[in-house]
């Protein structure tokens, strides 16, 4: 492919060898015990896979938006569980520990973070508001030198296993015109009035933790306020949508994991003394169509990525990413399953477990059908 250089195969084959070795024995785990991977996150890190979107003055190894897709591409093959827990690490809500915290705050906690010594979290969604942030409940308030923080957060990816959570608060009368009401917080897990209250159980994702997370009167420094104060909006929405794009890797990687395993099974399941490939048309069309799929996404997500290197908007081009990678994903594990017929339904087989991990991607990371209407603003 045109992205593909000398350095970037060694990556490719490091994160595969990463995978063989870190990834794969770790999925029953995952899936019948919901194991948080922790081992994995630190070692992703160890290895450099974490600081491939961070500076290399922070301990990372430079902003390349294709070096980092490709890495969570190759984990995905495996098990999308591991590379959304991964990611989640290299950019997204980390970005605005690394946009808008202190130099302090970025070299003890963000050089964790790139390290995977350290587990970073994001807390937006409450029980009311849905996607309008300026009608939550959870406030926060300026108490001399400390935010007082009132209020609870649903949904919260890594809950109970992060060791910092970013927190978006009202802290002024919201003003959705102006963007002002909002503030993002830094909670350290120790905080005093923190709490970590139920773990959802899901259909997919087994290995990522979901839960409730609570304040009480907690208190943190007013130092750890990252972005503008009553901005949080823009602080949210204006640092981490380049970290879309490594959904969209994500999505691309399972799909192609999805089909390999697919294409292998109808080359080796005998039916009538042939194997499926080589007995029916339908079956070989089918395989063409769901390849044609995934090429097609490759060459956006690629494309999207050296217009992110080269330092170029392309935030409409990162929404439509995000909903055809859903949607990608889904299309291809659903006719793998009919593929691979009552075999797809067993455990040991790998495909049901993609296909629970497809759904968990029309709701992480932004809903389809609302961003669908986001993407009508830049029409």
């Amino acid at each position: 492919m045109w992205y593909m250089n000398e350095e970037r195969e060694l990556l490719r084959k490091m994160v595969q060898n990463f995978t063989e070795k870190e990834v794969k024995p770790f999925v029953k785990e995952m899936e019948e015990h919901k194991t948080f991977p922790r081992e994995i996150v630190r070692k992703a890190g160890e290895v450099g896979i974490i600081g491939l979107t961070y500076p290399e003055s922070y301990g990372g190894s430079g902003e390349d938006y294709i070096n980092a897709a490709l890495a969570i591409e190759e984990i995905a093959k495996e098990s999308n569980t591991a590379a959304v827990c991964v990611l989640l690490q290299m950019h997204l809500c980390v970005r605005w520990l690394h946009d808008y915290g202190t130099p302090e705050q970025k070299d003890k906690i963000l050089r964790k973070i790139i390290a995977g010594d350290a587990i970073w979290a994001g807390a937006l969604c409450e029980p009311v508001g849905g996607g309008n942030w300026f009608a939550y409940n959870t406030k926060a308030v300026l108490d001399n030198d400390e935010w007082v923080i009132n209020g609870s957060k649903i949904f919260c990816t890594n809950a109970g296993q992060a060791d910092y959570y970013a927190v978006l608060c009202i802290t002024c009368e919201p003003n959705p015109v102006e963007g002002r009401g909002t503030t993002l917080i830094m909670v350290p897990k120790d905080a005093p009035g923190f709490k970590v209250g139920h773990i959802e159980r899901k259909m997919g994702w087994h290995g990522s933790a979901t839960g409730q997370i609570y304040f009480n009167n907690c208190r943190v420094p007013k130092v750890n306020a990252l972005g503008p104060i009553d901005m949080g909006y823009y602080a949210c929405t204006s640092s981490s949508s380049n970290g879309t794009i490594l959904f969209g890797a994500a999505c691309l990687g399972s799909a192609e994991g999805v089909y390999e395993r697919t294409v292998k099974y109808c080359k080796e399941r005998e039916h009538v003394g042939k194997s499926l490939f080589d007995s029916y048309q339908v079956v070989r069309n089918k395989l063409a169509e769901m390849l044609v799929e995934i090429e097609a996404y490759r060459v956006f997500i690629y494309g999207i990525c050296e217009t992110l290197n080269m330092g170029m908007d392309a935030t409409p081009q990162l929404v439509a990413a995000k909903i055809k990678g859903a949607r990608l994903f889904q299309s291809i594990a659903s006719d793998a399953m009919e593929l691979h017929g009552s075999n797809g339904t067993i455990v040991e087989c790998d495909i049901e477990r993609f296909l629970r991990d497809a759904m968990m991607n029309f709701f992480g990371g932004g809903i389809p059908s609302v961003l669908v209407d986001n993407l009508t603003y830049f029409i």
